[in-house]
């Protein structure tokens, strides 16, 4: 069976009388070619011939079918051997079309390519057997379809010019057509062949060099282009067209490929041929980008994608998907950018499509580059590079051997860098290419110490290469300004950089006119004009939000923060030498201004993260709409984990070059990749704009403090380290010994704590009290008559008990706790120091989560077993693959007993046991509680943040196995509203080191959900010492009414005392705050007197505990909206939620998970009010009346207003103050 088709590329398939189908055919030689299939047919035959056009459903085509009795050739073997080879081929291509469009059912990895090969081998083997004159037609028509094969399929460049050059030959002039098809293909594989070559010399086999070769092209696909259109055939006028605008692309021609494109999609538009049209708005895209022109390059992009689907041509979707998230990348939409690299490396490994495959890892790479994340990048980019080979992909390897230099430059390995840019080099056609990876080259030149070398480089490519583009000589004059600077010659500097940051500001991204605007402020520092330099690093941070505001991903935002840190390191730096020239002058209310800038400038840098967490907004809404992102990024993680586990069981074993190690390692990268995909989204719905809160910064206030209490900042900065103290009415700022010695002496100190065994106590105290006269006794007079100290590290010092230094004393050393209380805070911007309580709703006192259970041979799991008719499962690996670590924790089961001693048993909310289930812990409203108490195992991943957990039972109430890993990913969706949270549990203070941000994990991720105050600690300790310590705590916030901080001083005073002097056994829990005021009220606690108190409070629970019963809520709810007139006197209750305006259901399903009761009335004037009301426990314990907590919501939805109402005796309300 043959069939011709025109106009329309198309799959033949032949369907027995069941529609089954028995052959498949396809052609390499789309739109037209013959495609063939051979099949034994039955007597009397009943076939079917199904010919499906392949391209666009407007698309309009003519098949023609012709079947042949083969018998009748019996006397022609040579003839029917080589019909079989032809539909054998056509079989084989078939088949390798369906693998790599993504439609065969379970392709092998290698499927598609070996059935392109044999393929190829069938047509080979028809055009050697295609001897006779009279076969000279179907030679030709064979010969183009191999050298389809060799372009499309196999991309194998040389074989493709090669066999569409012997298929032009053959046809001659008998098949015009089909002739100037292989011609194009000629020209095609010359474009790739030309746009790889190294351009130092002329490519192999042609006597040209690369840009004769593309010119070479050109010329041949213009006169096609010519020949078409004479013909009317305006759709192959177009594809040449196209192919003309990729010459002029790979030369750096971009007019005039800007100009072939426009032709091309006219072209296309007036015929209707929507994809292709989209491909030439592609290319005309890529022209504009090189222009400079981003914006209408984005938009043409946009366009572009929308008019091309994954079928029928995947690879040409994937070209579009992933220039642009390329596109994206550049302009540093990285969280758009990453998503569309998402999406196109899955498909690409979908359809095999191994040059696309390597795109795509490429574009993740220089993402995470980008981001900050050196680790992750390196990971993409290695497999990117494997994958782009030269014969493969000579340009996309070019690109990749960039950004692997700039990581190796990055990491010190500058002669690495230097290689990696030489051969990148010699595989640069385009001018520009060349000319961007000369002045990397020379960047990675002078970092090696061969300066004037570098500048060699530099010079030639802003006098000769860079003279046609000013984005490129505007980065190359970039550069030799930092070189110049470097060469101690700044005043040339300023002069490059005057003519750099004009087109930076007007063409480039916004890195590149934050890195100008430093240079300029470092230039301007050394030729002595502080306050100009001063001047040009503010407006570097002007942009400092631009730059972090490039991904939503908080985690991600908080890598992009590292790049700022050395503008805010110079403006410090500056801000102190204007300070010592005011003090030095006898101006002190000068030198205490510019002393609170530079505190605020510092503080503006800090926490920015945290803040991104708390502005994230999980409503009902919220929930649903991510539920499926949400299920994702649990398995993700949990899959996450167990493949860390196994690497680090084989490392121990094998090492880290072992191969499956390796294996480990990509798939950890890939997972991690695809968490943060995820990650994205969720941070991009549930963080309004606008809502983060943020640090000023503009002129700020400094703080205002209680009496007693100082704050102090610490900054450890690339030349010097500072410590700022704020107390009442003033402020001080000193400078610290060198922050290298500062920060080796702080993990000097750190390690110490964390090796009781064989580190002796001498020299913990030896530590304690080194560090304590770098960093404590410079500022000791500001800081001696405040009772609190709230200290904000930085570096090094995040992983430093303060409370555990030790003050040098003649009489007799003492530690700092054993005179001040401490508390940390990330930042001063993030401190509430009004001093006001929040106000407190009808909340829980106490959940309390300790003594999971975590092995087999536990009592408590024996007891249900026998108990329960469900049988122990097998264990899976992936849900808790530490699981077998964990053992009990005895201490915690005292300390749980003691603590909720101290409470109203009615006010505990208890997960003991086998109830202290991650589920039962997650299904919990947080915000209910005002204290938090989780005592279990922790783990700290410093890497991955995420995956830091709070560990709880292996096994539910059932006695069944389950993920006991509450994660910070989990933690990172609860809404809090505790006065106190604390982790007694291991390392939980610990997590990812980022600059200016801290340790974020699980202890920073409690903080900026809406903890007041979080307890956490900084290495491993002892449950029987952390359940004495806790238990203290616990006694003085409650019955002393104390601070958090003044509460923990004081356990810790309490420990010490008792003997426990060595501070690796008491000083690991740390207090970390985000705001100053007194403790909480002793009011709601459980008496430590006579058990008749006690009971008498009990009794007084249970009667409050009834009056909150809804039925009584609402009673008390119309009550007050009749008594104040609330709403319309001639309203009426509605009480069917389904009768409501939509925005009220949605507000009335909203209350009831809240807990809380509803009103609705309506008015004959369609005046709609609901009211949702719930009462107030410990306000109605306070003043002995029922209070109600009450919202008001119009007919939209929209909350009007909200109010705190008491009734007296007699069912008269009033409105107390918020």
């Amino acid at each position: 069976i043959e069939v011709d088709e025109r106009d329309n590329d198309a799959l033949v398939e032949v369907l027995d009388s069941k529609r089954q189908a028995i052959a498949r055919a396809d052609h390499p030689e789309r739109r037209t070619g013959t495609r063939r299939a051979m099949v034994t047919a039955a007597d009397p035959p009943s076939l079917v011939v199904r010919v499906t056009g392949k391209e666009h459903a407007g698309a309009s085509g003519t098949a023609t079918v012709r079947v042949f009795d083969l018998a009748a050739l019996g006397t022609r073997p040579d003839c029917i051997a080589i019909v079989k080879a032809l539909a054998a081929a056509d079989s084989d291509y078939a088949a390798g079309e369906e693998i790599s469009s993504g439609h065969s059912a379970s392709p092998a990895r290698s499927d598609a390519r070996a059935a392109f090969l044999r393929a190829a081998e069938g047509y080979a083997a028809a055009v050697s057997a295609l001897t006779a004159p009279a076969d000279r037609p179907l030679r030709g028509e064979t010969a183009l379809a191999l050298a389809g094969v060799e372009y499309f399929d196999l991309q194998d460049w040389a074989k493709a010019a090669e066999w569409a050059k012997t298929a032009a030959e053959t046809l001659g002039t008998d098949d015009p057509y089909r002739r100037s098809r292989a011609d194009a293909l000629v020209a095609a594989a010359w474009i790739e062949i030309g746009s790889t070559a190294p351009a130092e010399r002329p490519v192999p086999g042609y006597g040209v060099h690369s840009t004769g070769l593309l010119a070479r092209a050109r010329r041949l696909l213009q006169r096609l282009s010519r020949f078409h259109l004479q013909r009317g055939e305006r759709y192959d006028a177009g594809s040449q067209l196209t192919n003309i605008a990729l010459t002029y692309l790979y030369e750096g021609r971009y007019p005039q490929c800007v100009t072939a494109s426009q032709s091309a999609s006219q072209l296309f538009g007036a015929i209707h041929e929507t994809l292709r049209r989209a491909l030439a708005w592609q290319n005309e895209a890529l022209c504009l980008w090189g222009l400079g022109r981003a914006p209408e390059a984005l938009r043409r992009f946009d366009r572009a994608r929308k008019d091309i689907p994954e079928q029928p041509y995947p690879k040409l979707y994937l070209l579009v998907v992933n220039n642009t998230a390329l596109a994206n990348y550049a302009v540093g939409r990285f969280d758009t950018s990453l998503r569309l690299f998402d999406r196109a490396l899955a498909f690409a490994q979908e359809v095999q499509a191994q040059r696309d495959e390597g795109q795509s890892l490429y574009g993740i790479g220089v993402n995470y580059y980008a981001l900050g994340d050196r680790v992750r990048a390196r990971e993409f980019l290695d497999r990117s590079l494997a994958i782009r080979t030269v014969a493969l992909d000579g340009r996309g390897r070019m690109a990749t051997l960039r950004a692997l230099a700039t990581i190796d430059a990055g990491q010190g390995r500058v002669e690495n860098a230097i290689a990696f840019d030489r051969e990148a080099l010699s595989l640069a056609v385009a001018p520009s290419a060349a000319a961007r990876i000369k002045i990397q080259l020379a960047a990675h030149t002078a970092a090696a110490g061969r300066l004037t070398e570098a500048r060699a480089q530099l010079d030639e490519v802003i006098s000769t290469r860079a003279k046609a583009d000013s984005l490129i000589r505007a980065e190359a004059l970039l550069q030799r300004a930092v070189l110049l600077r470097e060469m101690s010659r700044p005043r040339e500097a300023l002069a490059d950089l005057a003519a750099a940051r004009p087109p930076l500001h007007r063409l480039g991204g916004v890195l590149e006119e934050f890195e100008a605007d430093l240079e300029q402020a470092r230039a301007l520092r050394m030729i002595g004009r502080p306050r100009a330099a001063l001047a040009a690093v503010e407006g570097a941070l002007g942009h400092s939000d631009a730059v972090r505001l490039q991904s939503a991903n908080p985690e991600l935002r908080a890598q992009l923060q590292a790049p700022l840190r050395p503008a805010y390191d110079l403006e410090l730096e500056l801000l102190r030498e204007r300070y010592e020239r005011a003090i030095a002058a006898g101006r002190d209310k000068e030198a205490d201004a510019i002393a609170a800038a530079a505190f605020v400038s510092a503080d503006a840098s800090r926490a920015q993260s945290l803040g991104d967490v708390a502005a994230q907004k999980y409503s009902p809404a919220v929930r649903r709409a991510l539920a499926s992102e949400f299920q994702r990024r649990e398995a993700l993680y949990r899959e996450l984990a167990a493949r860390q586990f196994a690497l680090d069981a084989r490392v121990d074993r094998s090492g880290s070059d072992d191969p499956h190690a390796r294996h480990l390692m990509s798939d950890i990268a890939e997972l991690e990749r695809q968490a943060d995909a995820v990650n994205t989204v969720i941070a991009s719905r549930a963080m309004s704009a606008g809502t983060a809160r943020r640090a000023g910064t503009g002129r700020a206030s400094l703080p205002s403090l209680p009496a007693d209490v100082a704050l102090v900042s610490y900054w450890l900065g690339s030349e010097s380290a500072y410590a700022w103290v704020v107390s009442p009415g003033a402020i001080h700022w000193t400078r610290l010994p060198s922050p290298v010695t500062v920060a080796d002496q702080a993990v000097a100190f750190h390690h110490s704590l964390t090796r009781l065994v064989d580190v002796p106590l001498e020299r913990r105290l030896h530590d304690a009290r080194a560090l304590y006269e770098m960093i404590i006794r410079p500022i000791e007079p500001w800081l001696s008559g405040a009772r609190q100290w709230v200290v904000i590290p930085d570096g090094a010092l995040d992983y430093i008990p303060f409370a555990a230094l030790e003050i040098p004393d003649p009489k007799a050393d003492s530690f700092v706790a054993s005179r001040h209380d401490v508390a940390l805070a990330p930042a001063a911007w993030m401190l509430d120091t009004s001093g006001a309580r929040v106000r407190s709703h009808a909340r829980r006192a106490l959940l309390l989560v300790a003594d999971p259970v975590y092995q087999p041979d536990d009592p408590r799991l024996a007891v249900v077993m026998k108990t329960s008719a469900t049988s122990q499962p097998p264990a899976r690996h992936s849900l808790d693959p530490d699981r077998g670590q964990y053992q009990r924790l005895p201490f915690t089961a005292e300390e749980a007993a003691q603590i909720s001693a101290q409470f109203p048993p009615a006010d505990v909310d208890r997960l003991i046991g086998l109830d202290a289930t991650r589920d039962r812990l997650l299904s919990l409203d947080w915000s209910a509680y005002r204290f938090i108490h989780i005592a279990t195992h922790g783990i700290v991943d410093a890497q991955v943040p995420q995956l830091s957990a709070l560990i709880l039972s292996s096994y539910d109430s059932s006695g069944r196995v389950v993920d006991g890993a509450v994660r910070v990913a989990d933690l990172s969706l609860e809404s809090l509203a505790a006065d106190v949270a604390v982790l007694s549990a291991c390392d939980t203070a610990l997590g990812k080191q980022v600059p200016s941000e801290g340790l974020l994990g699980i202890g920073s991720t409690m903080l900026a959900r809406g903890a007041r105050a979080v307890v956490a600690s900084l290495w491993p300790v002892s449950d029987e010492i952390g359940a004495r310590l806790m238990t203290e705590f616990y006694r003085h916030l409650l019955r002393d009414s104390m601070s958090p901080a003044a509460a923990l001083g004081a356990a810790m005073r309490s420990v010490v005392s008792s003997g426990a002097a060595d501070p690796a056994l008491w000083a690991a829990y740390q207090v970390s705050v985000v705001a100053l005021g007194p403790g909480p009220p002793a009011h709601g606690v459980a008496s430590r007197g006579p058990a008749t108190a006690h009971e008498g409070a009990e009794l007084e629970t249970r009667r409050m505990r009834a009056i909150q019963a809804p039925a009584r809520v609402e009673r008390l709810l119309d009550g007050l909206i009749s008594d104040r007139q609330l709403s319309p006197k001639d309203s009426y209750q509605i009480r069917d939620p389904a009768a409501l305006p939509s925005p009220l259901q949605k507000a009335v399903a909203e209350a009831s998970q809240q807990g809380r009761v509803w009103v609705c009335r309506a008015s004959s004037y369609k005046t709609w009010l609901l009211f949702t009301a719930e009462m107030s426990l410990p306000l109605s314990r306070e003043h002995g009346a029922p209070v109600l907590l009450l919202n008001r919501y119009d007919a939209k939805g929209e909350l009007k207003d909200a109010g705190t109402w008491i009734s007296d005796p007699h069912g008269k309300w009033r409105r107390l103050a918020d």
